[in-house]
């Protein structure tokens, strides 16, 4: 019976403590991620992974043991993702809505591209 009365009292106490912080900004919940789509070399020597910056995005590659990095601006195209293509070269997937044309149900759809 104590056991049961102490686990009340915690969780009365926790649940009283996360109120004083009062709940988060509906802008903490829309934001874009700061980093995604982290992505590992092959070898485990090298990193790639996207910076977002707004709607900005940069590709940034470093080296795991910090000696050096590149970053590529990309804009605001829409990454969906990234991944290496050997020890020297990273594929970017993005994403766009294009129009489709007479014939087709939808006047608009995504499509996906590639380039290395």
């Amino acid at each position: 019976m104590i056991r049961v009365v102490i686990a009340t009292a915690l969780l009365c106490v926790c649940a009283l403590g996360s109120l004083a912080y009062g709940a988060p900004a509906l802008e903490d919940y829309a934001r874009s991620p700061a980093i995604e789509l982290v992505r590992l070399s092959p070898s485990g020597d090298q990193y790639a992974l996207i910076t977002t910056n707004n709607s900005d995005r940069r590709l940034l590659i470093a080296r795991t043991d910090g000696a050096g990095s590149t970053a590529i601006d990309l804009g605001k195209l829409r990454i969906c993702d990234i991944e290496w293509a050997g020890e020297d070269r990273v594929v970017i997937s993005t994403t766009t809505i294009g129009k489709l044309g007479p014939g087709f149900t939808e006047s608009k759809a995504w499509m996906m591209g590639r380039s290395s």
